[in-house]
């Protein structure tokens, strides 16, 4: 094969003919080891929900883009899911939702509420279930690189929002 590189290289050979040669040696093999290989099913984990769709149980599946739900009908039942995260804090906006972890189109993670698009509420610092004392927003952690995690006010108008306290490691 160095040889071969070396006359492309050279230019006394093109790489479609060495490539050719090569595959034509290597399709045979290919193909018997293919038919003699054994097919295998990847199941996926339960994960307790039903299908609205079909009623088939619903099972964690691994894409390009992480774990996800996914019908264990397929292929007759195409029906997946996003895997949502839950804060269990109500929407302050609408009071009906309540806030959950996404991510966005380039993959920062952002936090909204569950009736979205009838509710536009979004938080980009990770919410908590602790309400501002001067104003009564949301309060929100802030994570920094160097030095602790501090708690904000997520109202930008308020005093809270510029003085973050410390979170207190116990």
């Amino acid at each position: 094969m160095e040889e071969e590189l070396d006359d492309i290289e050279q230019g006394k050979d093109t790489y479609t003919h060495v490539l050719q040669e090569f595959y034509d040696v290597f399709k045979p093999e290919m193909d018997v080891a293919e038919q003699q290989m054994e097919k295998v099913a990847v199941a996926g984990q339960d994960s307790g929900q039903v299908c609205e769709l079909c009623g088939a149980p619903m099972v964690y599946k691994f894409g390009r883009f992480g774990k996800f739900l996914a019908c264990s009908n397929f292929p007759e039942c195409r029906n997946t899911k996003a895997i949502v995260e839950d804060l269990g804090i109500t929407c302050p906006k609408c009071g009906q939702g309540s806030l959950i972890k996404r991510k966005s189109k380039r993959g920062r993670v952002f936090y909204g509420c569950s009736e979205y698009p009838n509710c536009d509420f979004v938080l980009w610092n990770q919410p908590i279930d602790k309400k501002c004392p001067v104003c009564g927003s949301i309060m929100v952690v802030k994570h920094y690189k160097k030095g602790p995690d501090k708690i904000f006010c997520s109202n930008a108008e308020c005093e809270n929002h510029k003085k973050g306290e410390a979170i207190n490691e116990e």
